[in-house]
């Protein structure tokens, strides 16, 4: 199961009401979305690669951030038997049929992650949290709708 959504609300237990460990309770596994995909699709490695006055001090940091991230993230995962982590490409990829990539928010992590986990068959469902009235997951929500229809993932939306 994947915890996806709204940043501070999936990251903050009394936010998400505590939602981990109610699913753990019921026997669950779940997987919570990282908060270095944020950084990928704001930070300087997503935006500056989108923009054609890209230096070469901003390329080099890019590299060097991603090459720490995929460095660490390798290494923990093959000391728990994880697979390896979903990348904002794959994001991206995985998410153009029910969102354009240049929509470049929380709505395109959101729904694109868990549907490139399912098709490489690392989750069984997701749970996607966020606070009300919030744009972001109001279209993941509409999104997820499509998903479930197409693919079969299960989703569910809190807010």
């Amino acid at each position: 199961m994947a915890l996806v959504g709204e940043i501070y609300v999936r990251l903050d237990p009394f936010a998400n009401n505590f939602i981990i460990e109610k699913l753990e309770q019921r026997g669950l596994r779940v997987k919570l979305a990282p908060f270095t995909e944020w950084a990928g699709i704001f930070g300087s490695g997503h935006q500056a690669a989108m923009k054609r006055s890209f230096r070469l001090a901003a390329r080099l940091s890019t590299l060097v951030q991603s090459r720490i991230q995929n460095l660490s993230s390798r290494q923990v995962a093959e000391g728990l038997g994880w697979p390896e982590r979903t990348t904002v490409p794959e994001s991206l990829a995985a998410v153009e049929s029910y969102l354009r990539s240049h929509l470049r928010g929380e709505a395109v992590l959101t729904v694109g992650g868990p549907i490139h986990e399912w098709r490489q068959d690392q989750i069984d469902g997701v749970v996607s949290v966020g606070p009300l009235e919030c744009m972001p997951n109001k279209i993941a929500e509409a999104q997820f709708f499509h998903v479930s229809e197409q693919e079969g993932l299960l989703t569910l939306t809190l807010r």
